[in-house]
């Protein structure tokens, strides 16, 4: 008879649609001494490695938290009269060709309520998960071989969860440098931005591609030296493959859409910065049109990309080229009625060539966008109904064996 206790640090799946994950560092967020679980594990720590955990939730929620009130207070509030989201007519002074309608700035709610979905799983519901990184932060500290501590540091000390504030500093930076002016710090913050976002997005990948490594191979390999693939088996491959699922949806939108809209939408500031500080480098007009034209083509070429090329094992970065399409949805509508500085730039010719190619950019996105997801949808339900048909061809020659 099986010791109970076996199967302790593995993950087990109840059933297909709701997989419950049962883990040794699920055990390690609450003392058994004390009996302290729930929430208010998230306030005591008893060990110095949960402790470092709980430091860095609370990071991260602050932050969260400041960011929130800056960017809503600049962006939305016109907390800052001098600065250039409170004043229209300074605004339109740093206008280009590539500056997107004011409607854009909506997505910085959902950009920042999303983060605050990402905080509040990790805290909660996706606390063990690998795409958010605590529980692989606790074996780091718990580790006390140093070659050993070495080794794991450098794979997963750049996890999600460290990551974070980073991300939100950037913002803050973003942010605050083009409400005042300094065009430079503005490219220079979303520049770093990006870095972080793509970074997490790789290493998320990374892991959702060890999860499907850990399904197929962890049968009949021995634990002791599998135990990467346990650690990457708290992702369960029935939880992330169909798009379709609750599991799926509820994973994807609490854990990588954050990271990916917000990746998406501000790559395009990226551009956008770039064309004004250019702009004030004092660049001329046909300079200045060519260079929008051909920013526009360069983030259709990487929306394409991104949306139809880069996966993990059928999981496509849909975020990024929702992001893309908002923002050049609203180059589009900007430059059907452009302000005046515009007008006084670039003849009505150059406007509309420059509006119908982000119209055109938007429109090529959002349909393979659209197609991509059809795709999969269609995929994973063909290949679910291929399985569940294998499923019972199997269970019925064991009943005639």
């Amino acid at each position: 008879m099986e010791n109970p206790n076996s199967n302790v640090g593995e993950a087990m799946v109840v059933n297909n649609d709701a997989p419950t994950y049962t883990t040794q560092t699920e055990t390690e967020y609450s003392s058994s001494e004390n009996n302290i679980s729930g929430w208010k594990a998230l306030l005591i720590a008893s060990t110095p490695a949960q402790q470092s955990v709980v430091n860095l939730k609370f990071l991260s929620a602050t932050v969260w938290l400041l960011t929130t009130m800056m960017v809503v207070g600049v962006v939305f509030c016109g907390v800052r009269e001098e600065g250039v989201f409170s004043d229209f007519y300074l605004w339109m002074s740093y206008q280009t060709l590539m500056t997107p309608s004011t409607y854009s700035n909506a997505i910085w709610i959902i950009l920042l309520a999303l983060q605050g979905l990402f905080i509040f799983g990790s805290m909660t519901t996706f606390k063990n998960s690998p795409l958010v990184g605590y529980s692989a932060l606790l074996k780091t500290t718990n580790n006390t071989d140093s070659t050993t501590t070495e080794s794991t540091a450098k794979k997963y000390i750049n996890c999600t969860a460290i990551q974070y504030p980073g991300l939100c500093a950037s913002t803050l930076i973003m942010i605050y440098s083009f409400d005042s002016g300094y065009i430079l710090c503005s490219l220079i913050g979303a520049v770093l931005g990006v870095t972080i976002i793509a970074r997490i997005i790789m290493l998320q990948l990374q892991v959702l591609a060890k999860a499907d490594v850990s399904g197929d191979d962890n049968n009949g390999v021995d634990e002791e030296n599998n135990t990467e693939e346990q650690d990457m088996s708290h992702i369960v491959r029935g939880a992330t493959s169909n798009p379709l699922s609750l599991p799926f949806l509820h994973e994807y939108i609490s854990l990588r859409l954050p990271f990916e809209l917000y990746g998406g939408y501000v790559g395009c500031l990226v551009v956008m910065y770039l064309n004004t500080w250019l702009m004030e480098m004092g660049l001329s007009p046909k300079a200045l049109l060519v260079i929008a034209n051909i920013s526009i083509i360069f983030l259709l070429a990487i929306g394409g990309i991104v949306i139809w090329g880069v996966k993990q094992s059928g999981r496509h970065l849909y975020g990024v080229g929702l992001g893309m399409v908002w923002y050049l949805i609203g180059v589009a509508v900007e430059l059907h009625s452009p302000t005046q500085p515009i007008y006084n730039e670039f003849s009505d010719s150059q406007i509309l060539i420059t509006q119908i190619l982000a119209a055109l950019a938007s429109t090529v996105l959002s349909s393979m966008l659209a197609l991509r997801m059809i795709k999969t949808m269609i995929k994973g339900n063909l290949f679910n109904c291929l399985g569940s048909v294998e499923d019972d061809e199997i269970s019925t020659d064991y009943v005639h064996a």
